[in-house]
């Protein structure tokens, strides 16, 4: 069972942000079954590193997004990007020790995904929106 399914609720309206957003959330949702099946052992180093790498990879784009349009919140915004990386990093250092749970997964990157999309993230993009800006085909 997934952890997360994507929804058009999700959406910030930015076409990339949004495919990145799912990609997220699929990497999520590979970690919590990893878990709930009991693979974790196999597969869980490789897990956490993709999401490092791909939050990391994600930041860095919706961070020059925010720059390149001005965005007037794009220093909160970053430092709840650095509060995920830390929980990363924490995840592993938990994985290590053989004390990573399922509700640790499942609690925080739920709520802190969930939260910074439905939040922080659509901020941006209502005020990229309202500068008329289009960064979504329309055809999705």
């Amino acid at each position: 069972m997934h952890l997360l399914t994507w929804n058009e609720n999700y959406s910030v309206y930015v076409e990339s942000m949004d495919r990145q957003h799912q990609k997220i959330i699929d990497i999520i949702n590979q970690l919590h079954q990893a878990l709930e099946h009991g693979r974790l052992e196999d597969i869980i180093d490789r897990i956490l590193q993709s999401l490092k790498e791909y939050t990391e990879y994600h930041f860095t784009d919706e961070e020059k997004l925010m720059t390149a349009n001005n965005y007037p919140n794009l220093e909160q915004h970053r430092k709840r990007h650095q509060f995920l990386r830390n929980e990363i990093i924490r995840y592993r250092e938990l994985q290590a020790k053989g004390k990573l749970t399922v509700d640790d997964i499942s609690r925080l990157l739920t709520n802190w995904l969930i939260n910074h999309i439905m939040v922080d993230d659509k901020d941006y993009g209502r005020m990229i929106r309202n500068a008329g800006k289009t960064f979504y085909n329309n055809s999705c």
